[in-house]
């Protein structure tokens, strides 16, 4: 097969049709020949220098002699411009042309084709040029390298998650890391894009699914699914062998968190955000939390120690302590009731946003959005950091910080306990509530109502 007095093409398991290879060939060799023609005084555009191809040989290995051939490319070439040189075409890392080694004996030349041959190296090629086509075009100051190197790690593998997953490999990024603890149902698929009918017969696991899911669309990325249950406020545990599997899971979230660049909230429940936020707090990871109502939704983007003045996270809102919103409550209550399109609205400007923070190209980032297509308005708004917080305030950082156990279990065993650390509950007893009935003001007139409240 490897006669090189053969004139015959030699063209081993590949997928690709007849012509269509003659034709990649031809441009190949006519790109090697008009470098050589620029690099030598020789002429090549005459009859007798046209190169002639001897053999082609797709070879999987690099060693050209290797019985199991695939992917790489073998050509001797014989002409008078090329008589002493044995071209040799070859899979490597760089995609571009290029002189890897010349030995003397053989006056060896490597040129690499696998940017031509290579279904995989074509999708990445293809995919970097979309997007380097908004650098060139419209946003100069685009950083996508930040994006493609940039590692996303994904709370919930929902219905958020998978369109979120799919707009950040829309813009190049590389590293995406899910973290859900359910199993695809049969109500999944028609609204959560990464998961089929056959997911839900099997009832897989959706971070992992998820993941693999990526890879079919785009085999470069480097993605992963962890089965973890995000742990919360209020679930008491009621032996040693609850509380160590509790810190165990604490442990593992802060690893993601701490190992990854940006991260998202896409959960489905107010207190399986509430870690995570705590935990992008004291690392000072960027971090957005987006959710959905029936026909409403939100994005934030909780506030770093860079922000001139801190913005709000998810729960500087919020003057009651996340707990377990699931328990004791009907399907209807326990599942997110939403309008289908929500969702892709919401997802579309939650990766818009995290990208503005990743690239840092674009003018301006909100901090708030949320938006309800039965008005049909989006609101863009702009909130700080509340210093009684149940997430992100210096209480409760420093608290994790100088006593993480004794933090971890008051949060779980007593459901007063954020709000006693915080000081929401001595903000709350402040309040007084007067009867003023009867009372006459300085006008004479009677002030009948009751029960004022006065903060």
């Amino acid at each position: 097969a490897l006669n090189t007095k053969s004139p015959n093409l030699l063209v081993f398991d590949n997928k690709r049709k007849f012509n269509e290879l003659t034709n990649l060939f031809k441009i190949a060799l006519f790109n090697h020949l008009l470098h050589s023609k620029r690099s030598k005084d020789s002429k090549l555009d005459t009859e007798e220098n046209t190169a002639k191809v001897i053999n082609i040989v797709l070879a999987k290995s690099e060693d050209i002699f290797d019985n199991d051939l695939n992917d790489s490319v073998y050509l001797q070439l014989v002409n008078t411009a090329f008589s002493e040189y044995l071209l040799f075409i070859k899979e490597s890392k760089d995609s571009q042309m290029k002189l890897l080694r010349r030995i003397a004996d053989e006056k060896e030349i490597t040129i690499n084709l696998k940017s031509i041959f290579d279904e995989v190296s074509i999708s990445k090629d293809s995919v970097d040029l979309n997007i380097n086509l908004m650098k060139w075009r419209m946003a100069p100051e685009l950083s996508t390298d930040k994006i493609k190197e940039g590692k996303f790690l994904l709370f919930g593998a929902g219905t958020l998650g998978c369109h979120v997953s799919r707009g950040l490999i829309g813009w190049g990024a590389r590293n995406i890391t899910f973290v859900d603890s359910g199993r695809v149902s049969f109500s999944n698929p028609v609204r959560q894009t990464l998961y089929s009918f056959k997911d839900s017969v099997e009832g897989v696991y959706k971070a992992p699914q998820a993941a693999a899911k990526l890879k079919e669309i785009f085999p470069l990325v480097n993605a992963a699914g962890h089965v973890l249950q995000i742990p919360h406020p209020g679930l008491r545990l009621i032996n040693e062998e609850a509380k160590e599997a509790y810190l165990s899971q604490v442990g593992q979230v802060e690893e993601l968190i701490k190992s990854h660049d940006y991260v998202f909230l896409l959960t489905d429940s107010r207190e399986s955000r509430w870690l995570p936020t705590v935990l992008c707090s004291l690392y000072d990871k960027p971090c957005i939390s987006s959710a959905i109502g029936f026909d409403s939704y939100c994005v934030i983007r909780h506030g770093l120690s860079s922000d001139p003045k801190r913005l709000a996270c998810y729960f500087c809102s919020d003057i009651v302590s996340p707990i377990d919103t699931t328990k004791n409550r009907t399907l209807d209550q326990q599942c997110t009731i939403s309008r289908p399109g929500v969702s892709s609205i919401c997802s579309g400007f939650t990766v818009e946003l995290m990208i503005n923070i990743c690239s840092g190209s674009f003018k301006h980032t909100p901090q708030c959005l949320r938006g309800n297509i039965f008005t049909w308005e989006i609101l863009n708004m702009e909130n700080y950091s509340f210093q009684n917080c149940l997430g992100c305030c210096p209480k409760v950082i420093n608290k994790l910080r100088t006593s993480r156990e004794e933090f971890l279990l008051g949060v779980m065993n007593d459901m007063n306990y954020l709000e006693d650390l915080t000081g929401i509950t001595q903000m709350m007893s402040e309040v007084t509530i007067k009867d003023k009935s009867n009372k006459v003001s300085k006008e004479g007139k009677e002030e009948k109502a009751k029960g004022i409240i006065e903060i």
